[in-house]
């Protein structure tokens, strides 16, 4: 394997992953294009030498015309350079990069988050970089719109002496948006026993691995929503179809709501062999919207009752 003055192994020294099947790398692979995110891999000159569909689709290229292209042969070059010198800090420093970035086409702005992660082989020689993105615009219009919808609650309030109370309310539902959506997986054996988790998923539960796996769903959650999980899971299995909703969950006293998909792993010969469970938190969403449902409709009663007083 070549190596780089600097450490990085030169490029064409790991590959993409093979076809989905039962092994590590088709597990991993059936991961990348089960998850409703763009994901590639480069190299350490930038070159591409991987993409799941939903990355390919979105250039409107196939996988082979994209591996071995670089952002300059892709995007305008003040947006390859961009991306260039976020890859080139992701190898120097090993730190994950995250931002939010803003892209606009026919005159439609829309938003994504951004994670980059440097990839080293197990002698630690840095192979390049792995990133993905995913659409956040609904989630900075939600914060617009509540941003907005809370000015004008305020401007009503203010002028009826509730100024105080309505920018406290206001501030609290701001930071509720904040947080990012962290994502967990699972994978579940068709007797219903977890086989799998990611350290998020032990982050979740607060437990060890060793702790969790041979359980199943009834171990960690109440009964009905255990029953729900698990009944979901053997639609997958019998169907072979994806399942995506957004569901909630009571972990003691604190209600939760995750986005969640569950999609069929299979063997090489087409059998399925395991669910894999993929979700992530959507509580602030999910409250956000419904404070600011709120905050609409006590702007529309304050509204009302200034013209009933202006009528008076």
């Amino acid at each position: 394997m070549g190596q780089t003055d600097s450490g990085q192994a030169t490029s064409g020294s790991f590959h993409h992953p093979p076809p989905a099947d039962g092994s590590s790398d088709g597990l991993y692979l059936s991961l990348l294009e089960s998850l409703p995110l763009f994901v590639f891999r480069k190299d350490v000159d930038g070159k591409f030498l991987f993409a799941n569909q939903r990355f390919c689709d979105l250039l409107g290229m196939k996988r082979e015309d994209l591996v071995g292209k670089t952002d300059f042969d892709l995007f305008p070059a003040d947006q390859a350079e961009k991306f260039r010198n976020d890859d080139l800090k992701v190898m120097r420093t090993g730190d994950v990069f995250e931002d939010v970035e803003e892209h606009t086409k026919d005159g439609s702005t829309h938003y994504v988050e951004v994670l980059k992660t440097v990839v080293r082989n197990s002698s630690g020689q840095v192979l390049g970089i792995q990133g993905m993105f995913w659409d956040v615009s609904r989630r900075v219009q939600a914060e617009e719109d509540l941003l907005q919808s809370n000015w004008e609650l305020q401007h009503e309030i203010v002028e009826r002496a509730q100024a105080d109370k309505a920018l406290r309310d206001s501030e609290a539902l701001y930071h509720s948006l904040v947080d990012n959506l962290p994502i967990y997986v699972t994978r579940i054996g068709l007797d219903g026993r977890i086989t799998y988790v990611n350290e998020n998923y032990c982050r979740l539960i607060g437990l060890k691995r060793e702790d969790i796996l041979g359980k199943t769903n009834y171990d960690f959650h109440p009964p009905e929503f255990a029953k729900k999980y698990t009944e979901d899971e053997r639609r997958v299995a019998v169907t072979g179809e994806v399942f995506s909703a957004v569901e909630k969950n009571r972990r003691g006293d604190e209600i939760r709501y995750y986005e969640v998909r569950k999609s069929p792993v299979r063997d090489s010969e087409g059998i399925v062999t395991e669910i894999q469970a993929v979700f992530w938190d959507v509580t602030e969403r999910h409250e956000a919207e419904y404070q600011r449902d709120r905050a609409e409709e006590a702007l529309r009663k304050a509204k009302e009752e200034a013209e009933s007083a202006n009528r008076a």
